[in-house]
Formats: structure tokens, C-alpha cells, sequence
């Protein structure tokens, strides 16, 4: 157990190394023209993969190919790759229950630790999908024993646009509350 809590932290570190950025204006799929979307599947860093789950021509559950997928999508090398990503695994998440809503936990906290600026300027303007990562996040806390302090304080240093900083503090409330109920019913 202690072995899986010191890789949890070392993934919390390195994934706020990346992704972040010192404006806001970030764009997201919905708003993207149809061009606009057409010319991103097209991009040669798209994996084929991700374009065949866009044209709903892959089926996702609780299985090693949609681990391998997710793993992908929590990862996007650049602005027009998270566009498309976020998107989908947005999508995914809506949709899984089960066992691919346990598996997703992880991966929601990855996304918003590696895109936090990203994320949090999307959730301050997206209650219905905020909540879900919400309730990921509080949970995988509390399944790795990581102290709620440390999760804070981690992601306070990631955010650097405006409009995450705003959001961050009704975020860290929710995520919060969660950890406590889940704790509490433990």
C-alpha cells in the first residue's frame, strides 16, 4: 500500500510539470467549427484509435484496450490533440457506469492534474460534467490515503490563468466534501 501511495504522489508531481499556460481563452471542442474539427482528425498526431472512437466505431468498457485508449486521452501533446481528447474522454465519462466509472477515477485525476488550467476553466462554465470529475477525484484520494492538503497544494501550483484561479476554490470545496462523505461512509 505504501508503494501504490508513492507512485500516486510521484504521478500528482510529474503531471504538473506539463501543460500549463499563463492565459486563459482556451477553446474546447463544442466551439469549434465543423472545418475546424474536420482539420483536427486529420492531424497526423491524432491516434487512429481516437478517431474511430469519435465516429463511434469503438465500444468502451472495463477492458485493457479501453485502459490503453484512456491512457492516450489523458495525455494530449499538444492544444489541438486536448481539444479532441478532452472531448471524448468527457464523453466516455458521461456515459460509464460500473466498473468503467471506477476505472475512470484515476484517469480524471490525471487529466486535471496534467491539463489543470485547461480543466478548470472548462468546469467553472460546465456544472453537469465538473461534478462527475468531482466525485473521481475525491474518491481516488481517498483510495490512495492521499491527504487533501497535499492534493491542494500540488494543484494550486499547477494553475496559472485567471480563470482557473477563480474556479479553484468552489473546486477544492467539492472535491473536499466528497473526500469527507466517502470517508465518512467508508
Amino acid at each position: 500500500m505504501q508503494m501504490k501511495k508513492l507512485l500516486f504522489l510521484l504521478c500528482m508531481i510529474f503531471a504538473g510539470c506539463s501543460g500549463a499556460r499563463t492565459t486563459g481563452g482556451y477553446r474546447y471542442w463544442e466551439k469549434l467549427s465543423n472545418d475546424e474539427k474536420s482539420e483536427i482528425l486529420k492531424s497526423p498526431g491524432i491516434d487512429e484509435n481516437v478517431v474511430l472512437l469519435y465516429r463511434h466505431k469503438i465500444e468502451v468498457s472495463d477492458d485493457d484496450s479501453t485502459a490503453a485508449l484512456l491512457e492516450k486521452l489523458v495525455k494530449p501533446t499538444d492544444d489541438k490533440t486536448r481539444v479532441l481528447y478532452f472531448y471524448l474522454f468527457n464523453e466516455i465519462l458521461k456515459k460509464s457506469d460500473g466498473a468503467l466509472a471506477e476505472m475512470m477515477e484515476v484517469y480524471c485525476f490525471r487529466f486535471v492534474n496534467g491539463n489543470a488550467d485547461f480543466s478548470l476553466a472548462y468546469f467553472k462554465q460546465h456544472d453537469d460534467i465538473v461534478s462527475l470529475y468531482i466525485s473521481s477525484i475525491g474518491y481516488e484520494l481517498l483510495y490512495n490515503e492521499v491527504d487533501i492538503s497535499v492534493y491542494k497544494q500540488n494543484l494550486q501550483k499547477q494553475v496559472r490563468s485567471e480563470s482557473a484561479k477563480e474556479y479553484l476554490p468552489r473546486f477544492f470545496s467539492e472535491v473536499e466534501r466528497v473526500y469527507k462523505e466517502a470517508k465518512e461512509e467508508g
